[in-house]
């Protein structure tokens, strides 16, 4: 198992057994909580990026709760139950962020799945970070998408991929 998948993997049982402990767990979601709420730049010089966020997991899996943060501040959602709902269905979530420019700025996901079926006691969550260079930032779509890599074991399957400006990483 390459140094990554064996991260990976780690990165999903512990988080997996940590979720099915009694008690509060503690994970990125739970920590957003506790930040700062996104204040959008107002500057007559804003850039506004649109960020789409897609779910093309397969019926294994089923989004249980995710956050948003955009430079350290969580993106407020105004429903997670509507927006859970929708991801189930496969609707994609679009932010428009007001972005002052001139300046490095990072976007972070982290999800929270459960597992179906015959993995019904998997818990598990995704994280990726998406970074954008103040050079690079432009009112151009940047698309995060969580999706199942299939031949690959259980464990390893599921991935949250960026396309747009910037570049990323994924626990």
């Amino acid at each position: 198992m390459s140094g990554s998948r064996l991260v990976r993997f780690l990165s999903f049982a512990l988080v997996g057994s940590a979720l099915g402990c009694a008690g509060p767990a503690k994970t990125p979601i739970h920590e957003c909580a506790a930040k700062q709420a996104l204040e959008h730049y107002r500057g007559a010089d804003a850039v506004t990026l649109p960020v789409r966020f897609e779910n093309n997991m397969g019926p294994l899996f089923h989004l249980a709760d995710v956050r948003i943060t955009v430079d350290r501040q969580c993106v407020p959602l105004q429903s997670p139950a509507e927006l859970i709902a929708g991801f189930a269905a496969h609707r994609p979530l679009m932010l428009n962020l007001s972005l002052q420019p001139g300046v490095p700025h990072k976007i972070a996901i982290v999800a929270e799945f459960k597992g179906g079926n015959e993995y019904s006691g998997y818990r598990f969550a995704v994280s990726s970070m998406h970074r954008i260079a103040a050079d690079e930032l432009k009112s151009e779509l940047v698309v995060g998408r969580f999706h199942e890599e299939g031949d690959r074991p259980i464990v390893e399957r599921p991935t949250f991929t960026w396309t747009g400006p910037g570049s990323s990483s994924s626990d």
